[in-house]
């Protein structure tokens, strides 16, 4: 993942150079495009949901979307178990232990 994220990071450089530059050819930026979709397809930190995201022509199930979405949110309905269970002591620490 280290190697693709330097490789993403030196597409980054590459393309912030033609910035610079006061006309840019079609054929230099679709070399980059497809330099960076192929570093996206290599990178191991992608879903199919993620392509899905990217082109929405991509062929995938929307249970597969639904499932990225739940583990997404996941964390966040886990935090709410702590905050229910300590709202109660909360409000009767509050109270003064009464």
């Amino acid at each position: 993942m280290f190697m693709n994220y330097r490789a993403l990071q030196r597409l980054s450089v590459e393309a912030e150079s033609m910035l610079d530059r006061e006309f840019v050819h079609d054929e230099e930026v679709s070399k980059l495009t497809e330099r960076h979709n192929a570093l996206l397809d290599d990178s191991e930190n992608h879903t199919s949901a993620d392509h899905k995201s990217a082109d929405p022509e991509a062929p995938i199930s929307i249970w597969v979307l639904r499932r990225a979405q739940w583990l997404t949110n996941l964390p966040y309905l886990a935090l709410s178990v702590p905050v229910l269970v300590v709202w109660p002591f909360a409000h009767w620490a509050l109270r003064g232990g009464k």
